[in-house]
């Protein structure tokens, strides 16, 4: 055993028995996939790398275990140790059948060890979203945290934060698709924003149960979903029938303007929807719709008024409606102001999607020769409005055909090889079809950016639109590949990435060594890190010399042991340990240190001599 005392605090490196280390109940982790790896790699070469355990204290921090499902009582009652970081490893020694394992142990509390277990996770693969939500929510109670602060303590910005916690709202039977990963992170949040009812029409909209491809049913793109849901589900305040801050019309709902569920009140969930004043809950919409045209009848009725209340629908024809239904569209005519007649009268719209609320003068007395007598009588329309629909309805239909015939003798005239005026269709599609901050970048890549930035941003795509076609051939040939190969430019640190796979391939054709880029990209790290190092030590204070004691004679100090280093790279432990790296099990066999970085870079070469061969 070997111990150390680090700022009071005692941190010990023991083996201890496997039975006296327990899981922890607060660890956001709770799904482990892809063990079958470090399970025989431990029962070949046992744990490499030591777990952080605590003693185990009397903790409250079982939200996180009940939130999941797993038993509060999973604990065993008589641990020593709980578990801070390193589960994969425990579960995969239990695994292997080890009697011991190597530990750190160090004295730390609740929150410090909660702190630990979700920022440590957040660097690991494989860590569920909803896991992580679970974590935030756990940190959110500790005194001393908020949204801000969790922020800047895992390094991420507030509207992730507020996105990540926002799944913790979804519906069961989403929570279960997603941690069944059937449908993703992009899906997952835009269904937890709405509220219980419209989760399930999303998630059903998502979802098509009647296509199987592996076991999973086919699910539709995020901006398919994104585009229901603005369509169909999310509601523009501004064509509301009620004022947003009328508290009084609906007294349990309150006012729209101080509503958690308008997207203006929250913008950092919403960083998506251009249109801040917008209402997530049709239900709530509905009931003060309603209300708003029950306080107009009844102000109209004080007045003396009483107000037709119509539907905007159509009913079938043939059929009596019954008495309590308000009359449909072909009961009425809209009367116009220079079409007035005795028995015109005014009405407020209580049924149907459009014009609800609304109140106009309309016709319902079929006798009436002005707005029912001839083309009137039957269909309670005006013909020439009959005339127009239809011919619109022609003129549509034959533009469709005219661009697919059109779009047919194209692709029949297309050339083998493309002329200038194809390259430029090709840029501005593509210009069009890049995702995430791509089309930025290569704007700023080619200096097109305007030097007077306006406060809504820019139109990224128009601007490569105007510019590319002021390329000549060679360079707008290498602005199609650059817009090609972008994507795979971008590295997330909250997710997995994009494989450079086109990247390389692209390298490999162009005869580029990508191992001597990354060797020199080392050398430079590696340079740049002796300068800042060189800079502090000479910035540092000196301390004033003092005169020296006669030294004791004491027995001669052994000399220090040699530093480990990769021999491929030749990056210390300490850089090794700082860029999330580990020693290769596969050398250390043999007392050989190299670095899975190095280990990784071999496997690509080897691959891609196995594609020349």
């Amino acid at each position: 055993m070997h111990g150390m005392r680090e700022e009071g605090r005692v941190e010990e490196f023991q083996i201890l028995p496997i039975d006296q280390i327990v899981e922890s109940k607060t660890n956001p982790r709770r799904t482990f996939r892809g063990m079958e790896e470090l399970v025989a790699s431990v029962r070949q070469h046992g744990v490499l790398v030591p777990l952080l355990v605590r003693p185990v204290p009397i903790s409250s921090g079982e939200k996180i275990g009940r939130a999941l499902g797993i038993d509060p009582d999973v604990t065993a009652a008589n641990g020593h140790y709980e578990i801070v970081a390193g589960a994969r490893r425990f579960r995969a020694a239990r695994e292997a059948g080890l009697a011991e394992i190597p530990v750190r142990v160090k004295d730390l509390g609740d929150g410090e060890a909660l702190e630990l277990q979700i920022v440590e996770n957040l660097c690991r693969e494989d860590v569920h979203p909803l896991e992580e939500a679970l974590g935030y929510e756990v940190l959110l109670e500790r005194p001393g945290y908020d949204v801000a602060a969790i922020a800047a303590k895992v390094v991420r910005s507030e509207s992730y934060i507020y996105q990540r916690l926002k799944l913790l709202d979804l519906i069961e039977p989403a929570r279960d698709k997603f941690l069944e990963d059937v449908i993703t992170a992009g899906h997952a949040v835009l269904i937890a924003r709405l509220q219980p009812r419209e989760q399930k029409q999303a998630l059903e909209e998502a979802i098509d149960r009647t296509r199987i491809v592996n076991g999973k049913p086919i699910v539709c793109g995020v901006r398919e979903l994104a585009a229901f849901i603005q369509t169909r589900i999310h509601l523009d305040l501004k064509k509301a029938i009620f004022k947003k801050d009328d508290a009084e019309l609906v007294h349990k709902a309150g006012p729209c303007t101080t509503c958690h569920k308008r997207t203006g009140f929250t913008p950092q969930l919403f960083p998506d929807i251009a249109q801040k004043d917008t209402c997530t809950d049709p239900a709530c919409w509905e009931v003060k719709t309603s209300a708003c045209i029950a306080r107009e009848i009844e102000v109209a009725k004080k007045r003396g008024e009483q107000l037709l209340q119509i539907s905007t629908e159509y009913g079938s024809y043939g059929s009596k409606p019954k008495a309590s239904e308000p009359p449909k569209a072909n009961k009425w005519v809209e009367v116009k102001k220079d079409r007035g007649c005795a028995t015109a009268r005014k009405a407020i719209v209580v049924e149907g999607n459009d014009r609800r609320g609304q109140t106009l003068q309309v016709c319902a007395d079929k006798s009436c020769k002005r707005h029912w007598g001839g083309g009137y009588k039957h269909t309670g329309r005006d013909p020439k409005d009959i005339a127009r629909e239809r011919k619109q309805k022609e003129a549509l239909t034959r533009e469709i055909e005219l661009r697919r015939r059109i779009f047919e003798a194209v692709l029949a005239a297309a050339p083998e090889r493309l002329s200038r005026e194809d390259l430029d269709l090709v840029a501005i599609a593509l210009a069009n079809e890049m995702q995430g901050n791509g089309h930025q970048a290569v704007v700023q890549r080619h200096g097109w950016e305007p030097g007077k930035r306006r406060w809504g941003g820019q139109n990224w795509h128009s601007i490569i639109n105007r510019e590319a076609p002021k390329l000549n051939d060679a360079d707008l040939q290498k602005l199609l590949i650059e817009m090609s190969l972008q994507r795979e430019l971008e590295v997330y640190s909250w997710g997995p990435s994009v494989p450079p796979a086109q990247l390389l391939a692209t390298a490999e054709r162009y005869g580029i060594d990508d191992a001597a880029i990354s060797a020199s990209l080392d050398v430079e790290i590696r340079e740049k890190k002796a300068k800042q190092d060189a800079r502090k030590k000479k910035a540092a204070p000196q301390k004033s010399a003092k005169p020296k004691r006669a030294a004791k004679a004491t027995a001669p100090e052994k000399p220090p042991a040699p530093a480990v280093v990769c021999e491929r790279c030749g990056h210390d432990e300490a850089f090794i340990d700082e860029a999330g790296w580990f020693w290769s099990e596969k050398y250390l066999v043999d007392s050989r240190y190299v670095c899975t970085g190095c280990e990784s870079l071999e496997k690509q070469k080897g691959r891609k001599g196995k594609k020349s061969q």
